[in-house]
């Protein structure tokens, strides 16, 4: 899809994709920490559980604290919607969905592809509200978070690498 192309209503995503050197059990117990982003993120501060959860599981609901300096502080309500340790990881933000998130991961012998998604979602996001003053730039906005998602992204699987003290080789 060309960056023309993207448009809110179609619920684009982005990915970053990497081999982490590492045993694909070794590499779920740190993407399923939902810590991990913190360290990457421009705008997730905190996170947390919602009791009785306190680890990934269909259902499972964890909250995320997230501030910039374009649009301010602003908490989310995260549910896990996937989750097949230890092959795949994805979750809904608020209800309904401003985006999801993911990991999918597979192994072989040079070790474990991961592969992170962000996709935009039907609910209302901070994208919004530039989209509906300046339409004729939608793809624009769009492309411009992406952009920083994808960052966000590669640098969270650079953590993971880091974390195990393993080698980290980016896909895209």
């Amino acid at each position: 899809m060309s960056p023309s192309d993207l448009r809110r209503a179609d619920h684009p995503s982005v990915s970053a994709r990497a081999v982490i050197a590492a045993d694909i059990a070794q590499v779920w117990a740190v993407i399923s920490d939902i810590s991990l982003p913190i360290e990457g993120s421009g705008e997730l501060h905190a996170v947390e559980w919602v009791a009785p959860a306190d680890g990934p599981a269909v259902g499972a609901v964890f909250v995320g604290h997230n501030r910039n300096d374009h649009m301010g502080e602003w908490t989310t309500t995260c549910t896990i919607v996937a989750c097949d340790a230890p092959r795949s990881l994805r979750w809904a933000v608020n209800d309904p969905p401003l985006a999801w998130w993911g990991y999918e991961l597979s192994s072989d012998a040079s070790g474990t592809t991961v592969e992170q998604t962000f996709q935009l979602g039907p609910g209302m996001s901070g994208l919004d509200p530039l989209i509906e003053k300046y339409p004729e730039r939608e793809h624009e906005f769009i492309t411009g978070r992406f952009e920083q998602k994808r960052a966000e992204m590669a640098a969270n699987l650079m953590m993971v690498g880091a974390r195990l003290g393993v080698g980290v080789t980016p896909l895209d």
